[in-house]
């Protein structure tokens, strides 16, 4: 028999479906910052890439990531698509999908080439570097010398890095 288990908040829902005879988990989600934008959902399936999304004021994107949980750069494939009513897919996402952990960040963003340097201060957790280089105009050679290059140039070749979702690490840390 499955169950869905949630938890709702005044700036979040979470929640789970399992299985309460083999304890199994089939899915799981949260929605957070539901009261003040941008707020931002995950849903994950065991074995299965997360499933994200951000939404600020009336726009909204949903956001699929396809990447392994590695502690060095990696390969990530995305597929994002723009939502027009964000207000209504807010609440839809959460009847439908729940949350699984509250991740309040504030991010910056810089850019150099084809390189996103995400500086990201999160709440419980502390400040974070994020670097995403899109290959778009250029060969993966060129796009991995540019990746290489802004670390060097930031200084974080050396640093401890980081695999999972912010939500993830959150749960590993505690």
């Amino acid at each position: 028999m499955l169950i869905l288990v949630s938890n709702v908040g005044s700036s979040s829902y979470k929640y789970q479906i399992i299985d309460i005879e083999t304890e199994e988990m089939f899915t799981k989600g949260v929605v957070e910052r539901i009261a003040n934008p941008p707020s931002i959902f995950t849903h994950s399936v065991p074995g299965k890439p997360d499933l994200k999304g951000e939404i600020d004021g009336e726009v909204a994107q949903l956001i699929h990531y396809e990447r392994e949980n590695q502690h060095n750069s990696r390969y990530s494939d995305y597929e994002i698509v723009d939502i027009a009513d964000s207000a209504e897919f807010k609440n839809i996402m959460a009847v439908a999908l729940g949350v699984r952990a509250i991740v309040d960040k504030v991010r910056e963003l810089w850019m150099y080439g084809n390189t996103r340097i995400h500086i990201d201060n999160v709440t419980e957790l502390g400040h974070f570097v994020e670097l995403e280089t899109v290959i778009t105009n250029q060969t993966d050679t060129e796009a991995r010398a540019e990746h290489n290059f802004v670390k060097q140039m930031l200084e974080i070749d050396d640093l401890e890095l980081v695999s999972e979702s912010y939500g993830d690490f959150m749960f590993s840390v505690k």
